[in-house]
C-alpha cells in the first residue's frame, strides 16, 4: 500500500449562517404576473416552485455548513480536533456525496430549453457513497501529524487535493514533505483539503491578522472507499478511486483534467463550476428522503481504526514519549462503514480498531473471563468479514506483541522497521507493543 511521506504544519470560528425564510414570512401558493395577465396569459407560480427555492436554499445551507466545518481555524486541543475529525467523518459517510457530473456526447452545444437551462438528459450524473476515509492535519504547535503531507495546496479548505511525489528529508521539524508532480499508477489518491477558511486569502485572515502561509492549518481527508450510487458497486483504494474518477470525467491523466479541464480550479464545494463541457467533480448533499435511501434499512453505524500504509521505519522514530511518529502511527484516523465489505486493504488495522470496539459492545475488560475470549474472536469476525482462522490469528499476533512491549517497539522503529506494513504479523504486534507501551 502507498505510504504518505514525511510531513510539515496548521483550526476554526465556524459561523452560523441562517438563509432560512423567518419563521412568519408566508410564501403564496401561487401569484399571477400583472403583465402576462393583461395579455390574457396568467402565469401561476404554485407551491412546486416556492418548494423547489426551499430545496435550493437548504441546499445552500448545508453546503455552508460543510465549508464550515474543513475549516479548522481556531481549534486549539486535540479533543477538539478528533471532535471534528468524527462530526466530518458522520457527515461525509452518510450526508454527503461525490458527484461526478459529465456533458454527454448526444447533447448539441446550444440545444436548451426554452427556460435556457440544459435538457434534462444533457449529463450523465455518477454518485459515489463515501465508505471509507482517512484524515491527515498539521496545526503549528498543536497538532503536528508527520504523516500529513502538508504541502501549500492544503492550506485552503474545501478544494480537492491529488497526491504528489514526496520530498523525502532527515529532519524530524515540520514542514512540506511534497514537491514532485502527481503521484501515478498505483500510489494515486485525492483528498479533500481541511485548513484554512474556504474565503482566506494566502496571508489574510478575516480578522486582519496576517499570518504566513507555513503556520496556517492544512490538511486533508483521504477518500479510499466509496460505492457508486446506481450500480452498487464498491471502488477500494484510493488509487482505483481516482482511475474510477478519471474514467468517469473522460480523462486518462490528472494533469488533463486539473490543468486542461479545470483550469487549476480545484475547488470541490462548487456543483456549478466551468462550463456546459467542462467535466465536474463535487461534494454535493444527499438529496433523497432517509427511508428512500438503499442504506436506509440498516443503522447507520460508523467504525475507527489507524490509517493504512504507515508504520514507524522513518528515521526519526524513536520509541519514546513524546514521539510523534509513535504517536500519531496509532491514531483511530480512519473511519467506515460497514467494515465486511472493506477487504482490499487494511485488515490488520480493521482488527485493531474492532477490538475495543466489540469489547466495549459486548461490556468486556481485561483479564478475560471463561470463554470471553474466544466469544470476542467471533464476534470480530463476524462484523469485519473475517474468517474464524483468520481473526484467531490476528489476535494471536497482536497478543505477542503487548507481551513484548517497550523492548519489542524498539524492533520496529527505523530502518529495521521497513516492510511492516506488508506483514500482518509484525504489523499487529506493532499495534500491541504500541498499546502496552503506553506511548
Amino acid at each position: 500500500m502507498p505510504k504518505r511521506p514525511g510531513s510539515p504544519l496548521e483550526a476554526q470560528n465556524t459561523r452560523k449562517v441562517s438563509r432560512f425564510p423567518s419563521e412568519t414570512q408566508v410564501l403564496p401558493e401561487q401569484s399571477v404576473n400583472p403583465e402576462d395577465e393583461r395579455n390574457g396569459q396568467p402565469t401561476q407560480v404554485t407551491a412546486e416552485a416556492s418548494l423547489e427555492s426551499a430545496e435550493t436554499i437548504e441546499t445552500e445551507d448545508k453546503m455552508q455548513k460543510l465549508s464550515d466545518l474543513l475549516s479548522f481555524e481556531g481549534l486549539k486541543t486535540h479533543e477538539e480536533i478528533h471532535a471534528r475529525f468524527h462530526l466530518l467523518a458522520h457527515e461525509l459517510l452518510y450526508n454527503y456525496r461525490i458527484r461526478i457530473r459529465r456533458q454527454n456526447n448526444n447533447t448539441e452545444e446550444g440545444n436548451t430549453e426554452e427556460t435556457g437551462n440544459p435538457p434534462e438528459n444533457a449529463y450523465s450524473d455518477v454518485e459515489l457513497q463515501l465508505m471509507e476515509m482517512e484524515f491527515y492535519l498539521i496545526i503549528p504547535g498543536v497538532h503536528e501529524d508527520p504523516y500529513c503531507h502538508g504541502s501549500l495546496e492544503q492550506t485552503k479548505s474545501g478544494c480537492w487535493y491529488f497526491h504528489r511525489a514526496p520530498r523525502y528529508t532527515t529532519s524530524s521539524t515540520v514542514m512540506a514533505s511534497v514537491g514532485g508532480g502527481y503521484r501515478s499508477g498505483s500510489r494515486k489518491g485525492l483528498d479533500i483539503t481541511i485548513g484554512s477558511a474556504v474565503e482566506s486569502s494566502d496571508t489574510t485572515r478575516q480578522a486582519g491578522t496576517s499570518i504566513p502561509q507555513s503556520q496556517m492549518p492544512r490538511g486533508g481527508i483521504l477518500f479510499r472507499s466509496a460505492r457508486d450510487v446506481s450500480t452498487g458497486a464498491i471502488v477500494s483504494g484510493p488509487s482505483l478511486l481516482v482511475d474510477f474518477i478519471l474514467s468517469k470525467c473522460g480523462v486518462d491523466a490528472i494533469e488533463t483534467l486539473v490543468s486542461d479541464e479545470w483550469k487549476e480550479d480545484t475547488s470541490a464545494l462548487n456543483a456549478s463550476k466551468g462550463n456546459g463541457s467542462t467535466p465536474q467533480v463535487s461534494i454535493v448533499p444527499v438529496t433523497s428522503e432517509p427511508s428512500l435511501r438503499p442504506d436506509a434499512d440498516k443503522s447507520f453505524t460508523y467504525y475507527t481504526t489507524p490509517r493504512i500504509g504507515l508504520d514507524l521505519s522513518h528515521n526519526t522514530a524513536r520509541p519514546v514519549a513524546g514521539n510523534p511518529r509513535v504517536q500519531y502511527v496509532q491514531q483511530s484516523y480512519r473511519f467506515l462503514v460497514e467494515p465486511h465489505l472493506l477487504k482490499a486493504n487494511g485488515r490488520p488495522q480493521m482488527f485493531v480498531g474492532l477490538l475495543p470496539h466489540m469489547m466495549n459492545t459486548l461490556g468486556m475488560k481485561l483479564p478475560f473471563g471463561l470463554g470471553e475470549r474466544e466469544r470476542l474472536i467471533a464476534a470480530i469476525a463476524k462484523l469485519g468479514g473475517f474468517t474464524p482462522k483468520g481473526a484467531q490469528s490476528y489476535m494471536q499476533y497482536y497478543e505477542t506483541g503487548k507481551k513484548g512491549g517497550l523492548k519489542l517497539l524498539g524492533s520496529f522503529c527505523g530502518a529495521q522497521g521497513k516492510g511492516v506494513c506488508q506483514s500482518p504479523e509484525k504489523l499487529l504486534q506493532m499495534f500491541g507493543a504500541l498499546h502496552t507501551s503506553g506511548l
